[in-house]
């Protein structure tokens, strides 16, 4: 992880010197993968999109304008390659295992729930409250005005409700 004014630095030499992207490559690459590799199956294609979302970062780079960290933005793009997989009827990787988290009948109860949540709704609710992302992140990534961000987590939350209600 780059901090905020190395991270400036970092792209804006990366956008005169396309070999400075490496950097940014190898400060982003662990959490993108995390990212990718939570919501699909097989580690193959965590790995094909992972380079994609670093491709298309690098190929758009000139274009980026510091409205987010690069971090938010790279996530933003591997959340448009996961719906874009997604849409060609693979099956997102639900929650499988949550680090540091309790192994209790609750917990996976719960787990469950996330899991029949529609996408977005699921979305919402494993960036906010297990990667325990800011809600500007979550807005950002999600490509959601502050307030669809804000009527999409009760909406989630009001789903996630239901079906725990229903399933206990």
């Amino acid at each position: 992880m780059l901090l905020k004014d190395e991270e400036r630095k970092i792209i804006n030499e990366a956008k005169v010197d396309p070999l400075k992207f490496d950097l940014i490559y190898r400060g982003y690459l662990q959490e993108v993968f995390n990212f990718v590799r939570m919501r699909v199956r097989d580690v193959n294609t965590a790995e094909d999109i992972t380079a994609e979302v670093f491709f298309k970062a690098f190929k758009h780079l000139k274009s980026f304008r510091f409205e987010a960290s690069f971090l938010t933005y790279l996530l933003r793009i591997a959340l448009n390659e996961l719906f874009s997989l997604y849409r060609k009827k693979y099956k997102f990787h639900t929650i499988k295992e949550v680090s540091g988290e309790p192994d209790s009948d609750d917990f996976n109860e719960l787990r469950v729930a996330i899991n029949k949540l529609p996408q977005k709704e699921r979305e919402i609710i494993m960036m906010y409250f297990i990667e325990n992302r800011s809600m500007d992140e979550v807005r950002f990534i999600l490509n959601i005005s502050k307030t669809s961000s804000y009527r999409l987590l009760k909406k989630a939350l009001d789903m996630l409700k239901r079906e725990v209600e229903k399933d206990g």
